[in-house]
């Protein structure tokens, strides 16, 4: 790791905490990051990623792309906060009355299970193994695990990443940081990628092609 690349996040996490970062919390937000920039780079999920990829293919530019995709940055499409502020609600709890009560009010709980991974999330595991190599408070982070285990609902990249973030002193406006570094760098790789790949094909010369006729006419 450059010292450059660790100076970044230390000093992000020293403004972002008031904390002092050790080697362990930088590499830890180091591996975190990496592994979200390949989650968004992605073209088909999550759906921000496929607005940059659809904009792009129809010729727009990397920041028409990215502007289009900040639509999808929602409660509905970006749970973070959501996840974030269930944890910071419940941890303390018993999770077994936390079920409970989210059951009996209809409620779903956040940062768990996912509508197209099937089973363990491998992007998972290594968060929680890359947690426990670094010495700090897993109090959320094992209150989702408990919770996933409860429900059978496996946890997801959101509940994880939320909770070990929070483990790390972040507070729930300054986790959002990472996951949107992490989206931005993931949409411009998209971006690249698709044009290289094709000429793009704008949508006027669609509709100019199959109305040929009518702007042929003098």
């Amino acid at each position: 790791m450059s010292s450059n690349f660790s100076d970044f996040f230390s000093s992000t996490y020293t403004d972002l905490t008031g904390r002092e970062a050790t080697k362990g919390i930088v590499k830890f937000l180091n591996e975190l990051c990496q592994i979200l920039v390949d989650f968004e780079a992605n073209p088909i999920e999550p759906p921000s990623s496929c607005v940059v990829a659809l904009a792009t293919n129809c010729g727009a530019s990397f920041t028409q792309s990215a502007s289009a995709a900040l639509n999808c940055i929602t409660d509905k499409h970006f749970l973070f906060c959501s996840i974030c502020e269930f944890i910071e609600e419940n941890y303390k709890k018993r999770p077994g009355d936390v079920i409970k009560s989210h059951k009996n009010n209809g409620l779903k709980i956040p940062g768990l299970g996912h509508p197209s991974i099937k089973g363990e999330d491998d992007r998972v595991l290594k968060i929680i193994e890359n947690a426990g190599k670094i010495k700090v408070d897993g109090d959320r982070l094992s209150f989702m695990v408990i919770l996933g285990k409860q429900v059978d609902a496996n946890l997801n990249i959101g509940g994880a990443a939320a909770a070990a973030l929070l483990d790390l002193g972040f507070d729930s406006d300054s986790v959002i940081y990472f996951p949107l570094i992490a989206r931005t760098l993931g949409w411009l790789k998209i971006h690249k990628k698709i044009k290289a790949e094709k000429d793009p094909l704008l949508p006027s010369d669609l509709f100019i092609e199959k109305h040929k006729e009518i702007f042929s006419r003098k």
